[in-house]
């Protein structure tokens, strides 16, 4: 039978159904409003209306005027006009307001005449170049919005899919982190439009893409307390470690962590006070740059966050009770050969989930002991696990040993060979590993590396100790993607200095 295509799927058409009927909506608001436009003008301070007020247009078969009125303020008078489009094709056209304001008895005062250039589209769309408006630009803004939420709430949909299936790779960490910070940057963004909509009714084009530019920084300002909080919570944790392990330069990664990340807010604020206001090019340059740095600080800062909800679900799947074979990761072990109390949890992860996999379904996995012998020790770690498991009383000849392995993925290479050699066929197979909770996101990673299908059982490990080493596996996992990160990070540079040039500077 033919494979259905995933995007037949339900879960996968309706967000995309919903995104196509959202932006029909929007199209459809923009073309009715579009071709009749208002601009209101606050001339107050000239005193009110004693003369004459008129509007013309350069081409009335383009752009008609249909309305001039006269509407009082408390500051003194508001003039308003409306002009709609009637013709067709993209057209410059002149419109001309013009208020001969003569008070009686106090002389003449200068008549007010200004001019606005329109240009009217094939779509029906009236667009106020002069201001660079036109009506329905707040619907642009709805829109950009709508398409964040409704493209995080897709991801969402496809992150509970793979946590179901236990389909846990480095491409998960990607979608959970725009996930974050589509979410984020959408109630930062609609924030600052609510802040500033009551002293700016009508948008334009610039202002939205200065919101955009402007969420960079939002977004690192409303996360300082939680960061606060999270660096304070690191270096607590490492003082703890260094308390029951010693002291290590290893063991305060976490204040390192919490120094990096408290110091990149403080470099933002005070770019941010330190423009260069000397030249205009200055200015726009020292202003780019903030918004490179801020939004580069948001992007690490998401991934930061998406590699602790990913390890968190991938430690809270549970594997199915199907599997045929068991690697346990190797560690350290102690002088005298036995197991560290960290190997001794993910050989007792892989003994009780054998066990209860054997009572649900009467079905026997094989272990996998997996990890080479150190300079510093008497056996290798394979050698250890395996003596561990025979004295609780796993029979030898489900015992398939692998001891070349030196770091964790050649403990996932070569327990496949192992796996291969005895099976035959790994597609024939179910495939597991033991390893400590916040190494377990790392172990799915590079089994993916090497096309293995495997499914992670999570050891419990001491709670000082889990922070730390957690920041470890974070730090692996940017240095093993670097080279990817690097490219995005190119290429917002690049498309942050585009936008920029063409909405801000020109």
């Amino acid at each position: 039978m033919k494979k259905k295509s995933k995007f037949t799927k339900p879960r996968v058409f309706i967000p995309l159904l919903v995104l196509l009927l959202f932006y029909i909506g929007c199209g459809i608001y923009i073309l009715q409003v579009s071709s009749v436009n208002t601009v209101e003008l606050g001339i107050g301070s000239m005193g009110y209306i004693h003369g004459s007020l008129k509007a013309e247009s350069s081409d009335e078969s383009i752009v008609k005027v249909i309305k001039v009125s006269e509407t009082a303020a408390q500051d003194g008078v508001t003039l308003s006009f409306e002009a709609e489009r009637t013709g067709t094709g993209d057209t410059a056209v002149q419109m001309r307001v013009m208020l001969d304001n003569s008070a009686e008895g106090a002389g003449a005062v200068e008549p007010l005449n200004l001019e606005y250039e329109y240009h009217a589209t094939s779509f029906g769309m009236l667009y106020n170049k002069t201001e660079d408006r036109f009506n329905g630009v707040e619907t642009l803004l709805v829109a950009a919005i709508g398409t964040m939420l409704i493209l995080a709430a897709g991801l969402v949909f496809s992150l509970i899919e793979k946590q179901r299936n236990g389909d846990f790779s480095y491409s998960m960490v990607a979608r959970c982190g725009l996930t974050i910070f589509l979410i984020i940057n959408s109630i930062v963004i609609v924030r600052e439009w609510l802040d500033i909509a009551q002293f700016i009714p009508q948008l334009s084009i610039r202002f939205i893409m200065q919101l955009l530019f402007d969420s960079g920084q939002a977004f690192v300002s409303i996360s300082f307390i939680p960061l606060g909080l999270l660096a304070l919570a690191l270096a607590v944790s490492n003082l703890w470690l260094v308390r029951h392990e010693g002291f290590r330069p290893m063991n305060l990664l976490g204040v390192f962590l919490g120094v990096v990340m408290m110091g990149g807010i403080v470099l933002m604020y005070w770019m941010t006070a330190n423009l260069s206001y000397e030249t205009l090019e200055g200015y726009y340059l020292s202003t780019y740059l903030t918004i490179v740095f801020s939004f580069i600080y948001c992007y690490f800062e998401c991934m930061l966050l998406s590699t602790i909800v990913c390890a968190i679900m991938c430690t809270r799947y549970k594997p199915m009770y199907n599997l045929d074979y068991i690697i346990i990761l190797g560690c350290a072990i102690r002088r005298d050969g036995t197991p560290t109390p960290l190997l001794r949890g993910r050989a007792d992860r892989a003994l009780s989930f054998e066990k209860k996999q054997f009572e649900k379904t009467g079905k026997h996995a094989k272990f996998v002991p997996s990890g080479g012998q150190g300079s510093d020790e008497i056996i290798s770690e394979a050698e250890s696990m395996k003596r561990y498991l025979t004295d609780q009383g796993v029979p030898a000849e489900r015992i398939l040993k692998e001891d070349k392995s030196v770091n964790t993925l050649q403990n996932m290479k070569f327990s496949k060979k192992v796996i291969e050699a005895d099976a035959g066929n790994l597609e024939k197979v179910n495939i597991g590993f033991s390893t400590t909770n916040y190494h377990v996101f790392r172990g799915y990673t590079l089994a993916g590396r090497l096309k293995m299908k495997v499914k992670g059982l999570s050891a419990k490990t001491k709670l000082y100790f889990f922070p730390n080493a957690f920041i470890r596996e974070f730090i692996g996992l940017i240095w093993e993607q670097k080279l990817r990160h690097l490219l995005f990070i190119f290429l917002l540079a690049i498309s942050l200095a585009a936008l920029y040039w063409v909405t801000m500077i020109e």
